[in-house]
């Protein structure tokens, strides 16, 4: 037999107990009450079992609360990225106000109000990858029709990634095109 199941079985010995004990104590009450007035005594019985009543309905009400199983709400997925993003910076921005050191907090701060921004554009970023003079970069230049990187013939000629904004004409948002070093050029950094 298990903890709970022993546990249960002495709650109802000893709920039993305590009923055969209130019993007695009614029956002696109403004994030395009936000597003097039987109406009060049946009066005295009467609102003894109407308590006993309420007391029993109380008792059972508040196990069956505390017995069920909690019924947790559990947050609703947004439906889009777009929302779930927006609930994410939410939540980010409640968290920022928490810090307490001012450098780091202004710091996430303008961090968040970037992402942010990013979000309500809606952005496309095509990050262009791959080995040393690949081609990368005079790819990027031939998808925005201007010389926005410059091509030269050593390795590693091309830095940090800043990113070339297309507008189209046909897209609500732009693309913005991202051209990186080569795999094995970048170095540390």
């Amino acid at each position: 037999m298990g903890r709970k199941q022993v546990f249960w079985l002495g709650a109802a010995i000893a709920a039993l107990l305590g009923a055969i004990w209130l019993l007695v104590f009614l029956a002696q009450l109403y004994q030395t009450v009936a000597l003097l007035s039987p109406l009060l005594a049946r009066l005295l019985v009467g609102l003894c079992i109407l308590l006993l009543v309420i007391a029993t309905v109380t008792l059972i009400h508040y196990t069956r609360l505390f017995l069920r199983p909690k019924r947790r709400q559990l947050p609703q997925a947004p439906k889009s990225k777009t929302a779930a993003a927006a609930a994410t910076l939410d939540a980010l921005s409640q968290q920022i106000q928490q810090i307490q050191d001012d450098v780091a907090r202004q710091a996430l701060a303008a961090k968040s109000q970037r992402l942010g921004s990013a979000l309500d554009r809606r952005d496309v970023r095509i990050v262009i990858f791959g080995v040393g003079a690949a081609g990368k970069t005079s790819l990027v230049n031939a998808m925005a029709g201007d010389i926005v990187g410059e091509v030269a013939a050593p390795m590693g000629t091309t830095t940090a990634p800043e990113g070339h904004r297309l507008t189209l004409s046909d897209l609500d948002r732009d693309l913005i095109l991202i051209d990186t070093p080569g795999i094995a050029e970048s170095g540390v950094a």
